[in-house]
Protein backbone atom coordinates (compact mmCIF):
# COMPACT_ATOMS: atom_id res chain seq x y z
CA UNK A 1 0.00 0.00 0.00
CA UNK A 2 1.32 3.73 -1.16
CA UNK A 3 1.23 6.50 1.26
CA UNK A 4 -0.45 9.28 0.24
CA UNK A 5 1.31 12.95 0.46
CA UNK A 6 -1.50 13.84 3.60
CA UNK A 7 -0.67 10.75 5.21
CA UNK A 8 3.14 11.39 5.07
CA UNK A 9 2.39 14.66 6.41
CA UNK A 10 0.51 14.02 8.92
CA UNK A 11 3.16 10.97 10.31
CA UNK A 12 6.32 13.30 10.11
CA UNK A 13 4.28 15.80 12.46
CA UNK A 14 3.65 13.04 15.04
CA UNK A 15 7.53 12.14 14.66
CA UNK A 16 7.96 15.88 15.45
CA UNK A 17 5.44 16.48 18.42
CA UNK A 18 6.67 13.32 19.86
CA UNK A 19 10.77 14.44 19.69
CA UNK A 20 9.64 17.65 21.25
CA UNK A 21 7.37 16.42 24.00
CA UNK A 22 10.20 13.72 24.92
CA UNK A 23 12.93 16.67 24.65
CA UNK A 24 10.42 18.86 27.03
CA UNK A 25 10.46 16.33 29.38
CA UNK A 26 14.10 15.54 29.44
CA UNK A 27 14.89 19.21 29.61
CA UNK A 28 12.53 19.63 32.64
CA UNK A 29 14.05 16.56 34.58
CA UNK A 30 17.38 17.60 33.76
CA UNK A 31 16.54 20.96 35.50
CA UNK A 32 15.00 19.71 38.41
CA UNK A 33 16.96 18.83 41.29
CA UNK A 34 17.64 19.15 45.00
CA UNK A 35 18.96 22.82 44.80
CA UNK A 36 15.56 23.79 42.54
CA UNK A 37 13.71 26.33 44.22
CA UNK A 38 9.96 26.02 44.70
CA UNK A 39 8.59 28.06 47.18
CA UNK A 40 10.27 30.42 49.53
CA UNK A 41 10.94 27.82 52.40
CA UNK A 42 13.11 26.26 49.63
CA UNK A 43 15.54 29.13 50.33
CA UNK A 44 18.67 28.84 52.70
CA UNK A 45 20.81 31.37 53.51
CA UNK A 46 24.49 30.38 55.05
CA UNK A 47 25.96 31.96 58.24
CA UNK A 48 28.48 33.66 56.26
CA UNK A 49 29.22 35.09 52.83
CA UNK A 50 26.02 35.69 51.36
CA UNK A 51 26.01 35.51 47.53
CA UNK A 52 23.30 38.27 46.17
CA UNK A 53 23.36 35.92 42.95
CA UNK A 54 22.91 32.53 45.14
CA UNK A 55 20.66 33.91 47.97
CA UNK A 56 19.51 37.44 47.99
CA UNK A 57 18.17 37.37 44.30
CA UNK A 58 16.22 33.98 44.61
CA UNK A 59 15.13 35.28 47.84
CA UNK A 60 12.99 38.50 46.61
CA UNK A 61 12.21 37.00 43.40
CA UNK A 62 10.18 34.56 45.11
CA UNK A 63 8.66 36.67 48.00
CA UNK A 64 9.00 40.37 46.60
CA UNK A 65 9.34 41.20 43.26
CA UNK A 66 6.90 38.80 41.66
CA UNK A 67 3.79 40.35 39.45
CA UNK A 68 1.76 42.01 41.58
CA UNK A 69 4.00 43.37 43.88
CA UNK A 70 7.35 44.90 43.32
CA UNK A 71 7.94 44.10 39.40
CA UNK A 72 8.56 46.28 36.87
CA UNK A 73 5.12 46.34 36.31
CA UNK A 74 3.37 46.42 39.40
CA UNK A 75 5.82 48.74 41.37
CA UNK A 76 3.68 48.53 44.93
CA UNK A 77 4.66 51.43 47.25
CA UNK A 78 6.79 53.00 44.25
CA UNK A 79 9.26 50.23 44.72
CA UNK A 80 10.77 47.83 42.69
CA UNK A 81 12.82 44.71 43.62
CA UNK A 82 13.78 43.23 40.89
CA UNK A 83 17.69 43.29 40.67
CA UNK A 84 20.82 44.21 42.62
CA UNK A 85 20.35 47.64 40.90
CA UNK A 86 17.07 48.50 41.45
CA UNK A 87 17.95 48.00 45.65
CA UNK A 88 20.07 51.11 45.32
CA UNK A 89 18.10 53.12 42.76
CA UNK A 90 17.06 56.93 43.31
CA UNK A 91 13.53 55.58 43.59
CA UNK A 92 14.87 53.36 46.46
CA UNK A 93 16.46 55.57 49.15
CA UNK A 94 17.72 53.76 51.94
CA UNK A 95 16.09 50.39 50.79
CA UNK A 96 19.56 48.66 51.29
CA UNK A 97 22.91 50.43 53.32
CA UNK A 98 25.97 48.65 52.85
CA UNK A 99 26.90 47.79 56.25
CA UNK A 100 24.01 48.53 57.98
CA UNK A 101 21.36 46.47 58.01
CA UNK A 102 19.47 48.69 60.85
CA UNK A 103 19.60 51.74 58.75
CA UNK A 104 18.20 49.69 56.06
CA UNK A 105 14.46 50.05 54.80
CA UNK A 106 14.60 46.05 53.38
CA UNK A 107 15.91 44.23 56.86
CA UNK A 108 13.42 46.97 58.86
CA UNK A 109 10.69 45.69 56.73
CA UNK A 110 11.48 41.65 57.34
CA UNK A 111 12.14 42.35 61.50
CA UNK A 112 9.43 44.46 62.04
CA UNK A 113 6.30 42.23 60.69
CA UNK A 114 4.16 43.63 62.86
CA UNK A 115 4.25 47.54 61.73
CA UNK A 116 3.89 46.66 58.29
CA UNK A 117 0.37 45.07 57.82
CA UNK A 118 0.34 45.60 54.10
CA UNK A 119 2.71 43.45 53.35
CA UNK A 120 1.12 39.94 51.62
CA UNK A 121 0.62 36.93 53.04
CA UNK A 122 3.58 35.72 52.07
CA UNK A 123 5.41 37.36 54.26
CA UNK A 124 4.91 35.51 57.45
CA UNK A 125 5.71 32.63 55.84
CA UNK A 126 9.66 33.79 56.37
CA UNK A 127 12.25 32.43 58.05
CA UNK A 128 13.79 33.33 60.85
CA UNK A 129 16.98 32.16 58.47
CA UNK A 130 16.00 34.43 55.87
CA UNK A 131 15.50 37.83 57.85
CA UNK A 132 18.99 36.56 59.44
CA UNK A 133 20.61 36.17 55.82
CA UNK A 134 19.30 39.32 54.23
CA UNK A 135 20.73 41.01 57.43
CA UNK A 136 24.17 39.02 56.83
CA UNK A 137 24.51 40.20 52.90
CA UNK A 138 24.07 43.71 54.19
CA UNK A 139 26.64 43.39 57.09
CA UNK A 140 29.03 41.93 54.55
CA UNK A 141 28.99 45.09 52.29
CA UNK A 142 25.62 44.17 50.40
CA UNK A 143 27.68 42.75 47.36
CA UNK A 144 26.66 42.00 43.58
CA UNK A 145 28.38 38.81 44.21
Amino acid sequence: MKMNHIDMVNKMKTKIYTIIIISSLIAFFISCNENSIIGNTDIKFPEENVSFMNHVQPFLKVTCSYQGCHSYETRAGGRILVDYWNLFDVYNPGMVVPNKPDNSILYQMLRDENQLPHIPIVYWRLTDNQKQGIRTWILEGALDN
